[in-house]
């Protein structure tokens, strides 16, 4: 799996992100990852009011991540398993913030 050290996180973001890893508790074989939730819907099958996509943090098995997910590790050692929604630029810095109750990784 590739590990990605060029990315960033803003203050209010890596606070909730450490909350997330501190109650984090995998099934076995899972790790923590952050998933891209494309939309988010009511039991009648409406989507649900203001609900903006973003990365939810939580448990993913490892025998799903295929070779378009990546291994981050921002500065502070945080690490977490994501599958960006583009090509991934070595070049380019990207940040993680806070998207409502979700996080978003894009270009800084």
């Amino acid at each position: 799996m590739r590990r990605v050290r060029n990315i960033s996180i803003t203050e209010t973001a890596a606070r909730r992100l450490h909350d997330e890893v501190g109650t984090f508790w995998p099934r076995p074989g899972d790790v923590f990852a952050l998933i891209y939730m494309f939309t988010f819907t009511n039991p009648d099958g409406t989507r649900v009011a203001g609900f903006r996509p973003g990365y939810m943090a939580g448990s993913w098995p490892l025998k799903n991540l295929g070779p378009s997910w990546l291994l981050a590790e921002l500065a502070d050692g945080t690490e977490f398993h994501f599958r960006p929604r583009r090509e991934w630029n070595e070049n380019q810095q990207y940040l993680v913030d806070t998207v409502g109750p979700l996080f978003s990784i894009a270009p800084a």
